[in-house]
């Protein structure tokens, strides 16, 4: 390991020495990292202690070189090598695991203001040893050219072309090709927006013996303009998918087939796992696999809850196979621990438990676990897992290296047996938005907004479309009352059912004095979808509060009700009372409490009442330029379960600028639900020893006391930073 370091030092020195006659600029970077934890698990039932050491070595070398060849050409190539070994012994029994991975690359640039042309190359391969099991390496090699045409004022061409081989050293599990050819052309004015991308797709499974042919055609209309001296703004935007596949099969095996058009990306944490409701989350599935979203399911993830994943398909949709993926590579011990839990909805409330998948196979190079169970139609889908935080029979779980595993994307699939024949499927999706506002009275702000929004895919003839139209007018009574009202009516239509909704709003805000203000907000929405009726209406009062100089004060109160489709009948009351106070411009106290009660009735599903009390005291100083203080205490109060969470940390640079850093945390945490106290100790100390030589070392305690066990696990971390 250290010979693979030297030589790379040595080989970034030669460079550097010559760097005038082999390059514009080099750039070199070298980080490593050590891990030793240890970790004591005492069973209290049967009086049983087990004890695990492991220590990990981690070492990368970046280095990346640019050319000017000519005046717009420019050629750029490097590499990357990354190794991470792990030896662990538990209770005498030791093992071994090893990630190698090395990424060389080349990429050569003609690039002005009419055109563009490149060629560019890079291999990565992944290996993964372990003891008692086989070495497996996984292989990735990409070739890509790019011509692109940008004349002014005329459409702008971009053709691409890309072939990925992607397979394991002895071609056993994984043997594909993909070829891929794509064209983009645009042209924009100011009013209009036309785009049209033809995109022929080949891939070949060597394993499964079969190949997939795909013509797709992409076209984008938009057009936006204003109207009546500008009182009226217009925007219409119209998208054609049409695609074409033909299946080559000649052996046995699966075809995966993913589900396009999804509507929503769907997340939560929380203990309730049969009703809940799923929230937004965009990024889960915005078709980008490297981008992180905020769901860790590692270590560092603040919650021990459920993380649920999940689908909004728009209407009954057959599924049968989930890819969640993530950023960063997991060894097997890490992957076998993930169980998955999959449930359906109709309404992303009230969810049945549909099967349990105890192992999913974990790609080791494309970083994604392939779930996999029986067919499921429902218009919600969800999977469940728990992160590794909870995971205390899990020893390896404490390396940094699994601290932080974020999710990265959410696929869905269709899984069916390769056909026998060559087979030919087609497809089409429409999506068209309108949207026009109009100011209809200077006087009282009075606009008008109306929009459309259909989708429609076949075949399955999936169809829906909504009808918007919104008043909203705003007014200023005198210059310290304001109000504002909205009304919506809105028709929409989907295969399952159709229906309308009413929604409304009136606010009223009040500015008495430069230090006080207070607002009032009712607002409410009627729907009715086929044979169902629900009613939403909610009303609130805020205020805030300078009180002095230096104390601001808020209280925050309202009631909601809501009539359900199912007869349930549900109120809830909030109260949210706060003060923030800067006795001394270096420090700041916040004080928050949160009181939210919630009775349902009737329908289908018992009575039940919800009593929740959370309390928040937070402090902030500074009492010298070097030092920074922050301590935090909070406590959530419910029926049958009081949570304590305790937070200190301490942040002192000695030396000017920061080149010396040294921070203390301490965390505890009481939960009477399971009856459990964890409590947290990090130290940590980062160095810059030079402008480019930075090092942290930190250490890391914790201690989970539970009914059943004790857990004990310290850990100390070092890693350094060279750049070039």
């Amino acid at each position: 390991m250290l010979g693979a370091g030297a030589f790379f030092l040595y080989f970034c020195e030669a460079l550097l020495l010559g760097q005038t006659a082999v390059a514009d600029s080099i750039s070199a970077l070298l980080e490593f990292n050590y891990n030793s934890m240890n970790t004591e698990t005492m069973n209290k039932a049967a009086g049983q202690k087990t004890q695990t050491d492991s220590s990990s070595w981690g070492q990368k070398y970046n280095l990346n070189l640019e050319k000017s060849l000519f005046p717009n050409l420019r050629l750029t190539a490097g590499g990357i090598f990354e190794k991470n070994k792990m030896d662990t012994d538990f209770d005498g029994e030791e093992r071994t695991s090893t990630i190698t991975n090395t990424r060389p690359y080349v990429d050569l640039t003609l690039n002005n203001r009419l055109y563009k042309a490149a060629l560019s190359y890079s291999k990565r391969e992944a290996e993964q040893k372990r003891s008692g099991a086989q070495t497996t390496t996984s292989i990735s090699e990409l070739y890509s050219s790019v011509l692109g045409w940008r004349p002014d004022g005329l459409p702008t061409f971009d053709l691409r072309v890309d072939k990925n081989n992607l397979y394991d050293k002895e071609r056993q599990f994984q043997d594909s090709t993909t070829t891929t050819a794509s064209l983009n052309s645009r042209y924009s004015t100011d009013k209009f927006d036309i785009r049209y991308s033809p995109i022929l797709r080949e891939y070949t499974n060597h394993i499964d013996n079969y190949e997939l042919k795909t013509t797709t055609h992409q076209g984008r209309l938009g057009y936006a303009d204003t109207f009546f001296n500008r009182r009226t703004q217009f925007g219409a935007t119209y998208n054609i998918t049409d695609r074409q596949q033909t299946i080559i099969g000649h052996g046995m095996g699966e075809l995966f087939e993913q589900i396009v058009g999804i509507v929503e990306g769907l997340f939560v944490q929380s203990t309730s796992l049969n009703m809940v409701a799923l929230t937004l989350l965009r990024e889960l599935n915005d078709g980008d696999t490297t981008v992180a979203t905020s769901v860790n399911l590692g270590t560092n993830n603040p919650s021990a809850d459920q993380v649920q994943l999940g689908f909004n398909f728009g209407t009954d949709t057959e599924v049968n196979s989930l890819r969640v993926s993530v950023d960063t590579s997991l060894i097997s011990d890490i992957v076998d621990f993930f169980t998955w839990e999959i449930y359906s909805s109709d309404d992303n409330s009230s969810w049945q438990l549909e099967q349990t998948v105890a192992l999913a196979p974990f790609n080791a190079f494309q970083n994604y676990f392939e779930i996999n169970f029986n067919k499921v139609t429902a218009q919600y889908i969800k999977v469940v897992a728990t992160p590794l935080r909870d995971s205390s029979v899990l020893p390896d779980s404490a390396d940094p290296l699994y601290a932080n595993i974020f999710v990265t994307e959410l696929q869905a699939f269709t899984r069916e047996p390769l056909p026998d024949k060559e087979t030919k499927k087609s497809s089409t999706s429409h999506q068209l938005s309108l949207d026009a506002r109009t100011r209809l009275m200077d006087t009282f702000n009075l606009f008008h907004n109306v929009s459309f929004f259909m989708t429609k895919t076949s075949p399955g003839q999936r169809e829906r479309s909504t009808l918007s139209n919104v008043l909203s007018a705003s007014h200023s009574f005198n210059e310290k009352v304001r109000g504002n009202v909205r009304v919506l009516r809105e028709d929409f239509q989907e295969i399952k059912s159709s229906g309308y909704a009413h929604g409304y709003s009136a606010s009223l805000r009040a500015d008495p004095l430069k230090t006080l203000n207070n607002t009032l907000v009712f607002s409410g929405r009627q729907e009715r979808a086929g044979d169902d009726d629900t009613t939403r209406n909610s009303l609130f009062l805020q205020n805030r509060a300078r009180l002095y100089k230096g104390i601001d004060a808020y209280i925050d109160g309202g009631v909601s009700w809501q009539n359900n489709a199912n007869g349930q009948d549900q109120e809830t009351l909030t109260l949210n009372v706060g003060t923030n106070i800067v006795p001394h411009r270096s420090m700041t106290i916040a004080l928050n409490y949160t009181e939210n009660n919630s009775d349902s009735s009737g329908g289908t599903l018992p009575d039940s009442t919800r009593r929740t009390n959370k309390t928040n005291v937070g402090l902030t100083w500074r009492p010298f330029q070097t030092v920074y203080i922050v301590a935090s205490y909070g406590r959530v109060e419910q029926e049958n379960r009081n949570d304590t969470l305790k937070n200190y940390s301490v942040n002192w640079s000695p030396f000017p600028y920061g080149t010396l850093q040294l921070r203390l945390d301490y965390s505890e945490e009481l939960r009477t639900q399971n009856l459990s106290k964890l409590t947290t100790f990090r130290p940590s100390i980062r160095w810059e020893i030079a402008p480019r030589i930075d090092l942290t070392v930190s250490y890391y305690k914790t201690k989970n006391d539970t009914v059943l066990q004790t857990i004990d696990m310290e850990s100390w971390n070092a890693n350094i930073k060279i750049s070039y």
